[in-house]
């Protein structure tokens, strides 16, 4: 029957302003916000559960564990990376991969 399915949405883009230079995010996108709380974050959320993937990247791109020895998976209870002047926040819950990213002058 026509007309009775629900539009596809097109992929979801990362929010104006994003640092993808700095901060990459590994995956597909399912959802981006820009939350300000006295100054501009990001939430970005995934399709997967794959942690290991998107620390790897975040490694790459020059960031850096906050604690010492932590191990790449370590995104499946949450992780935090710093460097490139943004703190980053990684998490898997639920098939979903969550990156929190702030701005963090001097690092």
């Amino acid at each position: 029957m026509a007309g009775c399915s629900e539009p596809t949405s097109g992929p979801t883009r990362l929010p104006d302003g994003y640092p993808a230079d700095q901060v990459p995010v590994v995956g597909e996108i399912r959802k981006a916000e820009t939350i300000e709380v006295g100054h501009v974050m990001w939430r970005i959320t995934v399709a997967g559960d794959d942690t290991i993937a998107g620390s790897r990247a975040l490694l790459d791109a020059g960031l850096a564990p906050v604690a010492p020895n932590v191990p790449l998976d370590a995104g499946a209870v949450g992780a935090v990376y710093r460097g490139r002047g943004f703190t980053v926040a990684i998490s898997s819950n639920a098939g979903d991969v969550t990156y929190v990213v702030s701005p963090t002058p001097g690092v």
